[in-house]
């Protein structure tokens, strides 16, 4: 199995947003946090899934795809 540039990176960031979100849960209001997933729906839920029942944090996921996520961005600014 190989994986492309892009799906590190979609990892990774994941991963640091996870990573990060404990220090937060201060500023996690009772609906959670939400994840933007563009790849491996079924890992990213199991990370949350995770992330959930060691923090209580809800993890909410967005699927979709990168060039939806950019037009988001760019509309929310």
């Amino acid at each position: 199995m190989t994986f492309s540039f892009s799906h590190l990176t979609s990892a990774l960031a994941l991963a640091a947003g996870l990573a990060v979100a404990p220090m937060m849960a201060n500023a996690a209001d009772s609906e959670g946090i939400v994840v933007y997933n563009a790849q491996h729906e079924t890992l990213t839920q199991a990370w949350a899934d995770g992330f959930t029942k060691e923090t209580g944090i809800k993890v909410t996921i967005r699927n979709g795809s990168d060039m939806q996520f950019a037009n988001q961005i760019i509309q929310e600014g």
